[in-house]
């Protein structure tokens, strides 16, 4: 079966599991969802992931890719909801202000990573509570500040899975490779 095809079915087990616990720590988010995302549903070895980076006082709990590091993930427990406006759920790119203006969780949570990010010199920053995923450019080369971007949003894993080739397009290591056109385009619109 082709790694696409392979990863696909492997999401799908995840959504179906998902219900099982709904109110998952951090710790538990990480080890049955995001672990399982990253390595069995968008291609990254174990090798390849760096958890729980430390980098000036701080742990990044996930940094994809070596030796060019791709992206960092900022994992957040199950119950912390990203709040999202009316409308904007099932919209796949999204200013990246309207999602930081949400709320004080949301502006927290995209303060939080943008700071790894740009601290660690890394493009791509990625939020995920287990069920929502929020990926923006972080460290950008084209004149644009990172809260004036857009982000691609998954409000819930039904959506990752119904728009399964912008996840994978997005933070699969096919798609963050050195030269991965959708990325680039998408994320860097204004």
């Amino acid at each position: 079966m082709p790694e696409y095809e392979r990863a696909l079915s492997v999401l799908e087990e995840l959504v179906l599991d998902a219900g099982a616990d709904p109110e998952r720590n951090e710790a538990a988010t990480r080890l049955r969802f995001i672990d399982r995302l990253l390595q069995d549903c968008l291609g990254w070895a174990p090798d390849e992931i760096e958890p729980e980076e430390h980098l000036s006082g701080d742990y990044l709990d996930y940094v994809l890719g070596k030796p060019e590091r791709a992206a960092v993930v900022e994992a957040k427990r199950t119950a912390v909801h990203f709040s999202l406006p009316e409308g904007v759920p099932g919209e796949r790119y999204v200013a990246l202000k309207t999602i930081y203006k949400a709320s004080a969780i949301n502006q927290s949570a995209v303060d939080q990573v943008l700071r790894y990010a740009n601290a660690a010199g890394i493009a791509v920053a990625v939020l995920c509570n287990g069920h929502q995923l929020v990926v923006f450019l972080a460290s950008r080369q084209d004149g644009v500040a990172p809260l004036s971007g857009r982000a691609i949003v998954f409000s819930s894993l039904e959506e990752m899975l119904e728009d399964f080739q912008v996840l994978w397009n997005t933070l699969s290591k096919p798609g963050l490779s050195p030269d991965p056109p959708v990325r680039r385009r998408r994320c860097s619109d204004r």
